[in-house]
């Protein structure tokens, strides 16, 4: 039987290739939009897939009630939480503190770079599957002022020499020894950094006053990310009972408002399900993925309905073989399927042209521009090819099952004489109905991008509120900024010469401090930058109030 649908199908694709190669082109193109969107959804669900045992591994998250309604959901947790947390050894595993205090300037073998790292314990990596090229896991962390480099930063500083035992010092003064290469994590993380010290060098930092004393601070709820492993066989209700008595204990300690801890699997971080204030997960959100999808299929939509109009439309001239076709003894049902292998087949059909543009997409990257659209760490694999045939199945399914209604349900006498007679939806005609919905479809679409390119639009010509044009960033990479400034000056057409500590990007990569003015309980984190005098003035910078510093006074902000 699949045979002769097959002849049937191959022999009306022949017959009408103008028509067949506007539905292959049409469903391409829309096919191809989602196939992006397939890229992107499987790479914003691969994150952490790697540890190895995500199903009992956790990360707390914190919520703070002020009296005064004001409200905090945050992603972060007070560090001694940790170890509140191991005192009860028949719920948690293991508990680990991860500190992103470690950021700055680091100085090693003669390069001067900027890292973003954290402070964190051995149960590192009892808890997640990160791996050392170099070093041992067990121990590289124990010791004060040890540190873990990524192996992209390894090279950076030292290249292929044998890196450990090397010296790496921080702007404060701070020197860590090497203890461990890390390598590249087999799948994407929001767990990357650029260097994982030992955490027993935090108490020694805070009484040099190099940093802020928060090591004992319960309600410095903003500070650290606390994970666990859960004994096996426990559930989360023993760790929320042990939870909620910590967070009573500090309810009691403090009227001025009220604080609870919860529960979020490793699973659930990204995608983010929700709105969590200082989270630092890398990943998407649901509401992302959602919109992404379901501007997917509303293209996909679009392109349906079209090879939905022109088979009705082709099907006038097929009416006579519909109609033999059932008198000679044909059901409904075989009618049915005959036309729905027919939207199927030029779906796949669709599908090999969606590949084809696709190839380009990724090989080119053409939506790369400052966002990466296209995740350059996408291979081909075998559960997005998978998917891609789910999604052709789907669409022809989606284009093929209302001719293939229509025209079953008709009888032969009448599909004989008239096809466009019939009527859906009462007295208005199928073939009205499906061109005001394609049309009124495609104007939706068209002033969604019509408005949502002005806003892009908007965006980017927006006033950054510094000089963009003819500016040219040069990494020094270590080598001494006045010496670079003086040769750069001395090439014909520079206009002026600045140094500053890192390059304004989408993403804020510079450093962060905390900052007060009488009461340092009042203290607040400050993003900021290093930069000359004449860095304002080059990037025309406006003042508020002041004057700009000088380079011959240290230490003005």
């Amino acid at each position: 039987m699949f045979k002769s649908y097959l002849k049937i199908v191959l022999r009306n694709f022949a017959k009408n290739k103008l028509t067949t190669f506007i539905n292959i082109f049409g469903l391409g193109l829309s096919m191809s939009v989602g196939l992006m969107i397939l890229i992107r959804t499987q790479d914003a669900l691969s994150y952490d897939k790697f540890h190895p045992s995500p199903g009992r591994t956790y990360r707390i998250t914190s919520e703070y009630n002020k009296k005064g309604g004001e409200k905090w959901q945050l992603a972060s947790t007070p560090l001694p939480l940790d170890q509140a947390l191991l005192r009860e050894k028949n719920i948690v595993e293991e508990a680990v503190n991860i500190y992103p205090a470690l950021n700055g300037k680091a100085t090693a073998n003669g390069k001067e770079l900027n890292i973003n790292g954290v402070f964190t314990e051995p149960s590192f990596f009892k808890i997640f599957g990160f791996t050392l090229a170099s070093g041992n896991a067990a121990t590289a962390l124990q010791q004060p002022n040890s540190i873990i480099l990524n192996k992209i930063t390894a090279d950076k500083f030292f290249g292929s020499d044998d890196v450990l035992g090397k010296v790496i010092k921080m702007e404060n003064g701070t020197p860590f020894i090497v203890t461990g290469v890390m390598n590249n994590p087999p799948g994407k993380t929001q767990l990357a950094y650029d260097a994982y010290a030992s955490y027993s060098t935090v108490a020694q930092i805070e009484n040099n006053k190099l940093l802020s004393k928060k090591s004992s601070d319960w309600f410095a709820f903003n500070s650290a990310y606390t994970y666990v492993l859960l004994q096996k066989n426990t559930g989360t209700g023993a760790l929320q009972s042990q939870l909620n008595a910590i967070a009573n204990n500090l309810n009691n300690e403090n009227k001025e408002g009220e604080s609870s801890f919860h529960i979020q699997p490793l699973s659930k971080i990204t995608p983010a399900a929700g709105n969590l204030d200082n989270d630092s997960g890398g990943g998407t959100s649901w509401a992302k993925i959602y919109f992404e999808v379901g501007f997917a299929l509303l293209i996909l939509l679009a392109a349906c309905f079209n090879y939905t109009n022109l088979t009705i439309a082709r099907a006038l001239t097929r009416a006579k073989e519909v109609g033999i076709r059932k008198i000679v003894g044909a059901k409904r049902s075989q009618v049915f399927v005959q036309y729905v292998f027919e939207s199927v087949l030029l779906s796949l059909l669709s599908l090999a042209f969606a590949w084809f543009i696709l190839s380009f997409i990724v090989r080119y990257a053409p939506f790369n521009d400052d966002y990466e659209f296209i995740p350059s760490s996408f291979h081909y694999n075998t559960a997005f090819i998978a998917w891609s045939l789910v999604y052709a199945l789907f669409t022809g399914l989606l284009a093929g099952i209302a001719p293939a209604w229509v025209l079953s349900a008709f009888t032969p006498l009448r599909v004989l004489k008239n096809l466009s007679t019939a009527k859906l939806l009462g007295k208005v005609s199928l073939q009205k109905t499906l061109v005001v919905f394609q049309y009124s479809l495609s104007l939706t679409i068209i002033i969604f991008l019509f408005a949502f390119t002005r806003q892009f639009s908007f965006m980017a010509k927006a006033n950054p509120g510094f000089t963009k044009n003819n500016m040219m960033v040069i990494p020094l990479n270590g080598f001494d900024e006045k010496i670079a400034a003086q040769k750069i000056t001395d090439v014909s057409g520079v206009k002026s010469v600045a140094a500053t500590s890192a390059n304004f990007t989408k993403h804020f990569n510079g450093m962060n401090a905390p900052f007060w003015l009488s009461n340092k309980k009042d203290a607040i984190g400050l993003n900021y930058y290093y930069a000359d005098a004449n860095f304002i003035s080059s990037m025309d910078f406006d003042f508020v109030a002041g004057r700009n510093f000088s380079n011959g006074i240290p230490g003005e902000k």
